[in-house]
């Protein structure tokens, strides 16, 4: 396991992506309405079994709609098409589709279940296919005969990592891959929207942590996870933070071989990998951890080490070097980093949460804009 300088321990696995829904439902629909009123319908077509899970009003969970059978269907639905299509038949709304992203589902008698529930940033929709969760998004999950589709609500999608599918399988070259890459409620994608004043779908001008989250993007530092999601209550894996690190310091080219025996190479992160590697001691393992998650005092441990070092190498005379450091407050000689990022107004509203949380990428969006664009007044 490397060690770095300010000690990665091993939490969690996998990033978590939230759902994208958008398609609209084709005519094949129309027929398997008319079947269940009676009317005939070709045996030839998919076949799948449909879920939806949410809570009761005491957050007990609760199955809505218990294995609906889906027949005669015809190829090359998506789970998302299945899921709008469903909820139109069953009475069922949702906000956010239209934008790409369930935010919330409706229940016939009126009862609104979201994200956020309860002031619970880490729950929110989610869906399996055949009891593991995709690492595609549900728009481009393609729905094949005998599937067992479930749509359900979770406290905490931390919670779910056992049942994601490979990280291998993820797409990335694309996002974080430009942090990591992904679509909606599962993975895979192409990053944020290119172009866009605001690239992602799943954050809006009321959210607190917005302005703060398009800079990380203006800046090249945080490009979302894919399908125009940045997942802001998603947790920062190792993996992701290196590559913002690298990023910001320009991609240097990697020249040293590659020390991790857990990272390979022609990997989205491999080059982030090895550039850290040298903020690092390691011992006779070399793990990296690529999807281990980075604990908020570590990421702010981290994020001092490497500032202090960038701020050293941005003078030629030690000179200067002393008097910058004596009119500011982002060089700072000190064994805790956390004080080091109050004193200079890095932290979230309300500071920061106990020290071995992950960091959410909101936060770490926070964070990283704050300090990056007080190093640009000052030093840029």
């Amino acid at each position: 396991m490397v060690r770095f300088n300010t000690s990665f321990k091993k939490i969690f696995s996998l990033l978590i992506a939230l759902a994208v829904t958008t398609a609209v439902f084709s005519a094949a629909w129309a027929q398997q309405g008319a079947a269940e009123a009676g009317a005939p319908v070709s045996p030839a077509g998919v076949s799948a079994l449909f879920t939806l899970r949410g809570l009761d009003v005491d957050g007990e969970e609760e199955v809505w709609i218990d294995a609906k059978p889906l027949a005669g269907l015809k190829g090359g639905l998506t789970v998302s098409d299945i899921i709008i299509a469903v909820f139109g038949e069953e009475g069922y709304a949702q906000t956010g589709a239209a934008d790409g992203y369930i935010r919330s589902v409706i229940t016939p008698e009126g009862f609104e279940l979201g994200e956020m529930y309860g002031g619970l940033v880490n729950s929110g929709w989610l869906f399996k296919v055949n009891g593991q969760i995709p690492v595609v998004g549900m728009d481009t999950c393609a729905v094949e005969d005998g599937d067992d589709i479930l749509l359900f609500f979770t406290l905490d999608f931390m919670d779910e990592f056992e049942d994601w599918g490979e990280w291998d399988d993820w797409d990335g070259d694309a996002a974080e891959a430009g942090d990591s890459a992904g679509g909606g409620n599962g993975g895979g994608g192409d990053g944020a929207r290119p172009g866009a004043a605001n690239p992602y779908i799943d954050v809006s001008e009321d959210d607190w942590y917005y302005e703060y989250v398009l800079y990380a993007y203006e800046e090249g530092l945080m490009l979302g996870i894919g399908g125009g999601l940045f997942l802001p209550g998603a947790p920062i894996n190792r993996a992701m933070f290196a590559t913002i690190l690298y990023r910001y310091e320009g991609s240097p080219e990697i020249t040293a071989p590659n020390p991790f025996t857990d990272v390979e190479d022609g990997q989205w992160y491999t080059d982030a990998a090895i550039w850290i590697y040298g903020y690092s001691t390691a011992d006779e393992a070399l793990d990296f951890g690529v999807d281990e998650g980075v604990e908020y005092s570590e990421f702010i441990n981290i994020l001092y080490d490497y500032m202090m070092m960038k701020i050293i190498f941005s003078f030629d005379d030690l000179e200067e070097l002393v008097e910058y450091g004596e009119s500011t407050d982002l060089l700072m000689d000190t064994d805790d980093a956390m004080q080091w990022a109050r004193v200079n107004g890095f932290l979230p509203e309300g500071g920061a949460p106990d020290d071995d949380d992950i960091i959410t990428r909101a936060d770490a969006a926070v964070i990283l804009a704050r300090c990056v664009s007080k190093f640009n007044a000052e030093l840029g």
